[in-house]
């Protein structure tokens, strides 16, 4: 269960040969993060405020040479899973999930396709409340 999706990132290298088997996530919202009252994010890099809810969290990752802190992130929707910089993903008997028929506002797809991802096979994945993977 999570409120913002989870990640697979090559960001500064490469992920190769990830298999995803008999894995069960669903996005929901629960606390005080979905209703938007929580502290406030900063973009990596610019510090400008960005919404917490869907945004990518690289941490550890710098920022003008100091490591980034738990609200610094990269704005973007809360996929069940994004993917970028990755060679060989293999998702079998498993189901991605929104929690919700009707989405909330800042939630996006089962799986979003960053850049330079390669070999990925999603053929044994079930998405539940949503019907589509998106490229970004």
């Amino acid at each position: 269960r999570t409120e913002n999706g989870g990640g697979i990132s090559g960001r500064g290298l490469v992920v190769t040969n990830v298999s995803l088997h008999n894995v069960s996530v669903t996005v929901g919202a629960w606390s005080n993060y979905s209703t938007g009252g929580g502290p406030t994010c900063r973009e990596s890099g610019t510090g400008a405020e960005v919404d917490c809810r869907g945004s990518r969290d690289y941490r550890p990752s710098l920022t003008d040479g100091q490591l980034c802190g738990h609200y610094c992130r990269t704005a973007g929707e809360a996929n069940v899973l994004f993917v970028e910089n990755v060679t060989g993903v293999e998702i079998t008997n498993s189901t991605f999930a929104f929690s919700a028929a009707v989405k909330k506002s800042w939630w996006g797809s089962c799986i979003a396709i960053g850049a330079s991802v390669r070999g990925l096979d999603r053929s044994g994945l079930a998405c539940v409340n949503e019907t589509q993977s998106v490229v970004v």
